[in-house]
């Protein structure tokens, strides 16, 4: 029981010491330095660009399906979806005063 509580403390420093250590780096080291492996910098780039060229991809062979007019009438309703969910999201961060994602949602 001893051992498990040591190993908790012990991950507890680990991440206050990664966490200093994201501090001590600048802007531009954190964003255009090297992406290390399992780094949550590349596993959001990789998760973007796979949803993306997915969408892509996909975006001329439904306007062939649907047709141009319905197909453009389709991104202005998904624009205007996004916009009025982020604004929840927004009016939701004013409300609690909070600019933690995962506690807005």
């Amino acid at each position: 029981m001893d051992n498990n509580v040591n190993l908790l403390a012990s991950d507890g420093e680990d991440e206050k010491n990664n966490i200093e250590a994201i501090k001590l780096k600048t802007l531009k080291e954190r964003l255009f330095g090297p992406m290390e492996e399992g780094s949550l910098r590349g596993s959001v780039f990789a998760l973007s660009s796979i949803a993306i060229g997915t969408g892509g991809f996909a975006l001329p062979t439904r306007s062939v399906q649907i047709g141009l007019v319905n197909e453009i009438l389709l991104l202005i309703f998904g624009g205007i979806c996004a916009y009025y969910s982020l604004s929840c999201m927004i009016h939701a961060a004013r409300n609690i005063e909070d600019k933690d994602y995962s506690r807005i949602v």
